[in-house]
């Protein structure tokens, strides 16, 4: 039952739902229809999660499927990897282009660019993008232990 209270099943029951509205027109008995398909596809659908999530379960309690985990882990870590090194390459790419390029621009082209770079720094200084701000950390207000244990765990007086 546990299964019916996440915010999976609640998506997929407002998405099946449209099952009900797309039968309205058909009256009453098109509805009831819709309503026990609905019903059992969401049915269906969670009994298929719990067996996937027990099958990967037993999976990896067996050598195979903790290699076959592994092997793929590891698959995704050298994607992840060769995204990231392209992407350096990328920008280095282009921050050598523009380089390049501002040497043949004129002088008015360049105080252009560095008013426009002045700007978005300014905004990035002045401005919020929306991003949370770490807060102070509060004060402790406990109460400080006493060196001399004989008086007790803490220093009350």
């Amino acid at each position: 039952m546990d299964e019916l209270l996440g915010i999976g099943p609640l998506i997929t029951l407002a998405c099946l739902s449209s099952l009900v509205v797309l039968a309205a027109p058909g009256g009453t008995a098109a509805v009831t229809a819709a309503i026990a398909a609905a019903l059992a596809q969401l049915y269906l659908l969670i009994w298929a999660g719990k067996t996937v999530a027990a099958l990967a379960g037993w999976l990896l309690q067996t050598r195979v499927g903790v290699t076959l985990a592994a092997s793929y882990l590891a698959d995704l870590l050298r994607s992840r990897e060769r995204l990231v090194v392209f992407g350096v390459t990328r920008v280095r790419r282009l921050v050598s282009r523009v380089r390049a390029d501002l040497d043949e621009l004129t002088d008015e082209d360049r105080a252009q660019i560095r008013q426009a770079v002045q700007v978005v720094r300014r905004t990035r200084q002045v401005g919020s993008l929306g991003l949370p701000r770490v807060r102070q950390p509060l004060p402790d207000l406990r109460r400080t232990r006493s060196p001399d244990m004989s008086k007790g765990p803490f220093n009350l007086t």
